[in-house]
């Protein structure tokens, strides 16, 4: 779903979310924003918050890279109301002359190409490098925070998004010199999420083109071999399954009836735990173990690390982790299924529970978090251009009457001119005055309008309708879409749009078997969005296609929705619907992708069941040493189960189950390591977050799918309890 992005990447501190893996320091309240404590996730592995640079790998960090461009944690539009902070032109001048030092210069990019939503890790090498040197693909600057200098012969960067094709890339150092390597880089024209998997197979990927208009013919390869279950969802994206592959990097190429496109080393596979986001691998366990331990926060080692690889204490395989944080247990009857615990003096404790994997890399995440560098402040880009009523039913012009029905005299006629969002979990923000059009403005081929816009690759959209004069209440009729704009920090981009969408499609929603409502406990409502995911253009999110019910045992519609077709064509409908408790424990969601407009009405299925404590009950003592919930539905991919203390909410334990296993147990770690004591005493909370990812398998269980826009359905629930007194 969705993007943001990532495979690896700077999480916040402390954000109170189920999934937390710190990095950056930044937190926000989702229940103040009226989210589900779930919803932090953002705050922890997907899309908002920095990226982690230089250990992500190609579109993995895509949508991020977008974020750590300049948003911080909000997906806006339009104009801030401080006029303080109105972005300043690029200041910056190259030369026409060619540089006077031969000794600076460009040599090599590693890699050389990427997708056009920019977010790759790539590394400049050369001569002449400095400190503080600014780094450009074509027109467009790279975040300076996302500069790393590594020396004079060195520089890493994350990708700014571009165009389809070659553009030169600049190095500026602050004594002005400048060196420029033509056409050094390559934006592809497609790329694949995720961008590696297994060796063996299987992996669930989206092929998404830039530009593209693949037919139902178009055969999608990697190194050769086709995927399987290929399916067409749309002229810009294809999905389907990988096949089995060597491991390293392959070619993919397009078949389309004699049209084909290759992107080279498009896809990794690799034969053991994912090398990036971490996690579970290697096929079947025949005899041996290895584990590594990596801090959450550096991704370093972390050495002298407890691992126990057993339900407990009595288990043979237990040991201490060396200098590089690897373990390996070596023993000709060891088999899976198998659970494992790693425990470090001043770390979260880990569990993986009911695994059959060879490899496994585990991250622990610091009880105190590294101190956070300075948040760079938002550099917002300028949008601006005309709006014209046109398209094929309609002639170009500025006549409201073309489209809108007349206004009461309680009513105007406005437009109004949006900035797709990152994530779809926000609505688009209301835009400034200056990106407001009202009726009567002067108007001699099209209207002027301008916005502020967070830098990256998105789409401009405008909205035409109704508003009442008094209430505010828009009521929109006709769209128009400007796509593919890419906006540097500070920079001024044009992007004319045409409304040429009448709102006159709709779509109706089953939604019957959702979970029940229980006013007492939650949840106690349901929610249903509706939105166009333009792929790397971003989301339009329109906050009159959601809808706030208590009742679903009718259809609910959504109206005023535009076809697929002209310059929406390649994106495709999909909604987002919760069973809520008004941003807490319990809750359930579902995610439909690849919706069609019209009457018939779409059922809603698919729901995992909201998790209910059985031992120990709400409030209780375990009466064994083990934790045990139960849930109806079809069984998650994964559980996620977090121990923490009540209320502070300290972090103490983290368990990863297979899905079909709905009990564990917290191994007695008491004597056994540095720092390793007993239970904490006191009340704690633990979380219970169910997971379906399509096609997962947990034996090749990755941190990446931690990110929702891998995700199918979820559900979660919060218990108090208490450990038992005698330790």
């Amino acid at each position: 779903m969705g993007e943001t992005t990532l495979s690896r990447k700077k999480r916040s501190k402390n954000c109170g979310a189920p999934f937390t893996r710190p990095r950056s320091g930044l937190c926000y309240d989702p229940v103040a924003l009226g989210q589900s404590p779930l919803h932090s996730i953002w705050c922890d592995w997907p899309l908002l918050g920095w990226v982690t640079m230089f250990k992500t790998s190609s579109y993995a960090v895509s949508s991020n890279a977008l974020l750590a461009l300049g948003l911080l944690v909000f997906p806006l539009s339009g104009c801030p109301t401080d006029p303080g902070t109105k972005p300043i032109g690029d200041a910056h001048v190259f030369p026409t002359d060619a540089s006077p030092l031969d000794t600076f210069t460009i040599t090599q990019l590693e890699p050389a190409h990427g997708p056009i939503t920019g977010g790759s890790v790539v590394t400049v090498r050369g001569f002449g490098f400095a400190a503080g040197s600014r780094v450009f693909f074509g027109p467009l600057l790279v975040d300076p925070d996302l500069t790393e200098f590594q020396g004079p012969n060195r520089l890493r960067v994350i990708t700014p998004p571009g165009n389809v094709g070659p553009v030169d890339v600049q190095v500026l150092r602050p004594d002005g010199e400048h060196t420029t390597f033509q056409g050094g880089y390559r934006y592809d024209p497609f790329y694949l999420d995720p961008a590696s998997g297994t060796m063996t197979g299987g992996t669930f990927v989206r092929v998404i083109g830039a530009g593209t208009s693949w037919t139902e013919q178009a055969i999608i390869k990697i190194d050769g071999v086709p995927l399987d279950d290929q399916r067409h969802v749309s002229p810009t994206l294809i999905t389907g399954r990988t096949p089995p592959g060597a491991p390293g990097a392959r070619s993919v190429s397009v078949d389309d009836g004699g049209d084909t496109g290759t992107v080279p080393d498009a896809f990794t596979y690799y034969d053991s735990a994912d090398p990036i986001n971490g996690g579970l691998g290697g096929g079947p366990i025949t005899g041996e173990v290895n584990i590594t331990v990596l801090d959450s926060y550096s991704d370093e080692p972390v050495a002298d690390a407890y691992v126990l690889l057993g339900a407990g204490p009595t288990s043979p395989y237990q040991a201490i982790t060396d200098a590089s944080g690897r373990v390996s247990f070596s023993d000709p009857t060891l088999e899976g299924p198998q659970m494992v615990t790693v425990a470090a003096a001043d770390y979260e404790r880990v569990s993986i529970v009911a695994f059959d994997a060879r490899d496994v890399t585990i991250f622990l995440t610091p009880f105190i978090p590294p101190t956070p560098g300075s948040i760079p402040g938002q550099a917002w880009s300028v949008v601006q251009g005309y709006i014209t009523f046109g398209g094929v039913e309609h002639g170009q012009g500025c006549d409201f009457n073309q489209m809108l029905p007349e206004p009461s005299a309680e009513e105007r006629r406005i437009i109004k001119v949006y900035q797709t969002v990152a994530d779809y979990d926000y609505v688009a923000s209301e835009p400034g005055d200056t990106g407001i059009v009202v009726e009567g403005a002067n108007c001699i081929s099209g209207y002027a309008y301008s916005i502020y816009a967070r830098p990256g690759s998105f789409a401009v959209y405008a909205l035409a309708g109704v508003e009442n004069i008094t209430t505010r209440a828009f009521t929109p009729w006709a769209l128009g879409v400007a796509r593919n704009v890419l906006a540097g920090p500070s920079q001024v981009v044009d992007a004319n749009i045409v409304l040429e969408f009448q709102l006159v499609q709709q779509m109706t929603f089953d939604l019957s078997a959702a979970p029940e409502l229980s006013p007492e406990t939650g949840p106690v409502g349901y929610k249903l969005r509706v939105f166009i995911d333009l792929g790397g253009d971003g989301f339009i999110v329109r906050s009159d296609s959601q809808r706030s019910l208590t009742d679903v045992t009718e259809p609910v519609t959504i109206e005023r929705l535009p076809e697929l077709s002209r310059g929406l064509a390649g994106g495709q409908y999909t909604a987002f619907v919760e069973t809520h408790n008004n941003g807490q424990y319990p809750y359930s969601k579902v995610y439909r992708t690849g919706l069609m407009t019209g009457p018939i009405p779409i059922q809603v299925g698919s729901w995992l069941g909201i998790p209910q404590a059985v031992d120990p009950p709400p409030g209780g003592v375990p009466s064994t040493s083990r934790l045990v919930w139960s849930a109806g539905g079809a069984d998650p991919s994964f559980n996620v189960v977090l121990v923490k203390s009540f209320p502070a909410g300290d972090a103490y334990w983290r368990v990863y189950l297979d899905g079909r296993v709905r009990q564990f147990v917290l191994p007695d770690l008491y004597g056994l390591g540095p720092g390793l004591d007993g239970h904490p005493a006191g009340q704690m909370y633990w979380h219970v977050i169910p997971v379906a990812v399509e096609g997962m398998d947990f034996n090749n269980f990755s941190y990446r799918y931690l990110n929702d826009k891998y995700w199918s359905a979820t559900a979660g629930n919060g218990f108090l309890f208490s450990f038992p007194d005698d330790r």
